[in-house]
């Protein structure tokens, strides 16, 4: 496995992580997650736990995005496309 180039916060376990989970920024409370493989460029910016991220898509692609708290206390994942226009969507899609 490798976990390189990532600034993880405490309470990370008990997660099932695949091969190269990196540059990943991740706040406290990331626990009880599946994650598959090359989980990458990602910044977690809400506590997130007991959430299967095996069928999501954008945590695995080669650009950043975002998982943060909208003000209804959500939890959400914003991405820019190809054409550089925000997309905001659930955390698992």
């Amino acid at each position: 496995m490798m976990l390189t180039g990532n600034t993880i916060g405490n309470y990370f376990y008990n997660n099932t992580i695949g091969e190269y989970f990196y540059n990943n920024v991740v706040v406290d409370g990331f626990y009880s997650n599946t994650v598959f493989d090359f989980f990458q460029l990602n910044d977690v910016r809400v506590s997130i736990f007991s959430t299967d991220f095996s069928s999501d898509t954008h945590v695995y692609g080669d650009y950043n995005c975002t998982l943060f708290k909208n003000s209804s206390l959500s939890s959400r994942l914003s991405y820019y496309d190809g054409s550089d226009v925000l997309n905001i969507t659930n955390i698992t899609n």
